[in-house]
C-alpha cells in the first residue's frame, strides 16, 4: 500500500510539475512576442521621429536664419510681439509638416530666451497647451534638449510615464556656427503600443494562473488523499463487512452516505439471502435424508429378505423334524455362508453409508499424490487381469500435499474401476497430474476412452443411488465427492467430443 501511495504521490508531482512549465513555456513564448513586438514599434517609430527631426530643420532653416539675423536669439529677454511672431510663424512649417503623420508632434526651443516655440501637434487631440509641451512632459522634453545643447548633438531617448510611451528626438539649431535652440520631435504610441498595461496584464494574469496552479494542486492533493483514504476504507470491508466509512468532510460526504448506505443494504440483503439459502438448504437435507432412507431400506430389503427366508425355511424344518421324531441335517454349509454373505453385505453397506457423517480422518499425511495413482493402478491391474487396458501418465513435478491417505485411495479406485469398467473390449487411460501455479491447486486430468456418462444422468451423477451400471449401487462417486470436498477441493466430469469422460480432480496445496 505504501508503495502504491507513493506512485500515486509521484505521478500527481509529475502532472503538476509538467503543468507548471508548459504554463511558464507559454508565458515565455507571449512574453518573447510582446518584447518583439514592442523593440520592432519603437525602432519604427523612433526612425520616423529621427526622420521628421531632420526633415523639420532642413525646412526650418531659412526661417530660423532670417529670426536670427533680428536678434531673437541674442538674448533672455525677448518682446512678447516677437516671440509671438516666432511662435506663429514656426508652428505653420512644423504643422504643416507634422500632418502627414498621426501622432506626431514637436516644435522648436531656443536656449536664450528659455522657452519653447512653434509646438505643433495637428493630429494630437484637444486641449491645446498654451505654449510648448503639455505639463506632463515639459520637464522631460526640455531636459533632453539642454543636453542635446550641452553635448553639441543630437539625441534619440525613449521617455514614458503612465500610460504614455514615446521616443523623443532633439536636433540641435546653429547659426554661425553657434547653437541657438533645438528641434524636438516625439510620437505618442500608447495607443498603437499598450506594452505596460499588457504587462501589468500578463503579470497579473501569470499570479493568478500560479495561484490557480496551486489551490488546484493542494485542491487534487487533498481530493487524492480523501479518495486513497476511502480506497484503503473499502479494502477494509472486504476483510471485516461490519466496518463502515467514516466522514471525510462536505465534499464527499454524499458520496460516502451513499456508499454507507449501499453497504447496509447489501448486508441486509446477504443476511436475508442467508436465511432463505439455510432454510433451503434444510429442506434439501430433509429431502436428501428421505431419499437416503428410502434408498438404504431398498438396499437393506433384499439382503434381509434372504436372511428371513433361510431362518423361516430352518424353522419350518425344525418344526418337521420334532413333528416326525427324526434328525436330519438340513442347515447346509453353503446356506449358512449365503446368510453370512448378505449379513458382510449389510455391514459394507452401513460403512459405506458412515463416509457421509466423516468422509476424512483428521489425521493428514504427506502423500505423493502420482505414485498413489500409480500404485492404485497396479492393483486393479491385478483384480482385472485379463482387462486390455493401458494406462499413460503425464506427471509434472509436484509437491507432496497432505491428504486422508486412505478415503483419497478410495477415490482414486472408484474413479478408476468407472473407467475400466466404460471400456470394456480395453484402450487407454490417460492420467495427468500438475500445478497450477495461479491458484495453488493440484489438479489430477483422468481420462477414458469409454462409452461416456449417459445425459439422464449426467446431472445426478452425485446423488446417492445414482448408477448406469446393472449391478451397481450408487454411492461411489457420492463418496468420492464427499472426500474431495472434504479435502477442500472439487471434482469435475465431462463428456469428449471424440468419445469418453473426463474426471478433474482438485486438491489444494496447502491445507488452511
Amino acid at each position: 500500500m505504501k508503495i502504491k501511495n507513493y506512485n500515486i504521490k509521484r505521478k500527481f508531482l509529475r502532472n503538476g510539475v509538467g503543468f507548471t512549465l508548459v504554463l511558464l513555456f507559454l508565458f515565455f513564448i507571449s512574453f518573447n512576442i510582446i518584447k518583439n513586438w514592442h523593440d520592432k514599434t519603437i525602432t519604427k517609430n523612433s526612425t520616423l521621429c529621427n526622420a521628421t527631426a531632420r526633415q523639420l530643420l532642413l525646412i526650418s532653416k531659412d526661417k530660423i536664419e532670417s529670426f536670427a539675423k533680428m536678434s531673437y536669439f541674442s538674448s533672455n529677454d525677448i518682446s512678447s510681439v516677437h516671440f509671438t511672431n516666432l511662435d506663429t510663424s514656426l508652428a505653420k512649417i512644423t504643422e504643416k509638416l507634422m500632418v502627414e503623420h498621426e501622432g506626431l508632434e514637436g516644435g522648436y526651443y531656443f536656449n536664450k530666451p528659455d522657452k519653447f516655440a512653434g509646438y505643433s501637434y495637428p493630429t494630437s487631440k484637444p486641449p491645446k497647451p498654451v505654449y510648448g509641451p503639455p505639463p506632463r512632459s515639459y520637464n522631460i522634453i526640455r531636459e533632453q534638449c539642454l543636453i542635446s545643447i550641452t553635448e553639441e548633438k543630437s539625441l534619440l531617448q525613449l521617455h514614458g510615464f503612465d500610460p504614455a510611451v514615446f521616443p523623443l528626438m532633439t536636433v540641435p539649431l546653429k547659426f554661425q556656427n553657434k547653437i541657438i535652440g533645438v528641434i524636438w520631435v516625439r510620437i505618442h504610441i500608447e495607443k498603437e503600443l499598450p506594452l505596460i498595461k499588457l504587462q501589468n496584464v500578463v503579470n497579473i494574469t501569470v499570479l493568478v494562473l500560479i495561484a490557480s496552479l496551486i489551490f488546484v494542486l493542494c485542491f487534487f492533493y487533498k481530493l487524492r488523499i480523501n479518495i486513497q483514504s476511502i480506497q484503503d476504507e473499502l479494502s477494509k470491508i472486504h476483510k471485516n463487512p461490519d466496518y463502515r466509512l467514516q466522514n471525510h468532510g462536505k465534499l464527499f460526504n454524499e458520496i460516502v452516505c451513499s456508499i454507507n448506505q449501499t453497504l447496509e443494504a447489501l448486508q441486509s440483503e446477504n443476511q436475508h439471502r442467508r436465511r432463505l439459502k439455510n432454510q433451503l438448504h434444510q429442506k434439501e437435507k430433509m429431502a436428501s435424508i428421505g431419499r437416503i432412507v428410502a434408498g438404504v431400506a431398498h438396499e437393506v430389503r433384499t439382503p434381509l429378505a434372504i436372511i428371513k427366508t433361510r431362518v423361516q425355511i430352518w424353522q419350518q424344518l425344525l418344526k418337521e423334524q420334532k413333528h416326525s421324531n427324526t434328525k436330519s441335517e438340513f442347515i447346509t454349509e453353503d446356506a449358512l455362508e449365503h446368510v453370512v454373505n448378505e449379513t458382510n453385505r449389510l455391514s459394507n453397506l452401513i460403512k459405506r453409508f458412515l463416509v457421509f457423517s466423516k468422509p476424512i480422518n483428521k489425521k493428514m499425511l504427506s502423500t505423493d499424490i502420482p505414485e498413489q495413482l500409480k500404485q492404485v493402478v497396479k492393483i486393479l491391474q491385478i483384480q482385472k487381469e485379463n482387462s486390455e487396458i493401458e494406462f499413460v501418465f503425464n506427471n509434472d513435478i509436484v509437491p507432496n500435499i497432505e491428504v486422508d491417505k486412505n478415503s483419497m485411495h478410495q477415490v482414486f479406485v472408484n474413479i478408476i474401476s468407472n473407467s475400466m469398467e466404460a471400456m470394456p473390449n480395453g484402450g487407454i487411460i490417460t492420467i495427468n497430474t500438475k500445478v497450477s501455479n495461479k491458484n495453488s491447486k493440484l489438479k489430477i486430468d483422468i481420462i477414458d476412452k469409454g462409452v461416456g456418462i449417459p445425459n439422464h444422468i449426467f446431472d445426478k451423477m452425485f446423488e446417492l443411488f445414482v448408477t448406469s451400471k446393472s449391478s451397481g449401487v450408487g454411492l461411489g462417486l457420492s463418496i468420492s465427492y464427499e472426500i474431495v470436498k472434504a479435502h477442500g477441493g472439487d471434482i469435475v466430469f465431462e463428456n469428449l467430443k471424440q468419445g469418453g469422460v473426463k474426471c478433474t480432480i482438485i486438491l489444494p496445496i496447502k491445507q488452511q
